[in-house]
């Protein structure tokens, strides 16, 4: 067992917990969002930001990297058809 598999079940039971909550959540993003960063304003409700101060994105796409079943539903259940699209091999 390595120390990032126990980052990414430390990860996904705290985005749990924020998809759990009983009230709506708000992230507010202050800059660039990428990887952990993403998956964490992607589990609130809602999320404000600037449009002229940083990026939210999957960085994994991007640079080809497989992405675990828990973050990847996440983004399926988080994003518009139109911004979340798995290329299959």
């Amino acid at each position: 067992q390595s120390a990032s598999d126990g980052f990414d079940r430390s990860m996904m039971r705290m985005l749990g917990r924020i998809l759990s909550l009983p009230l709506p959540t708000v992230a507010c993003v202050t800059g660039h969002a990428f990887g952990a960063g993403f998956m964490l304003a992607l589990a609130h409700d809602f999320r404000v930001a600037r449009l002229d101060r940083g990026f939210l994105c999957a960085n994994e796409v991007l640079i080809g990297m497989g992405i675990h079943i828990p973050p990847l539903r996440l983004f399926e259940c988080k994003m518009s058809q139109p911004a979340f699209q798995v290329r299959h091999a």
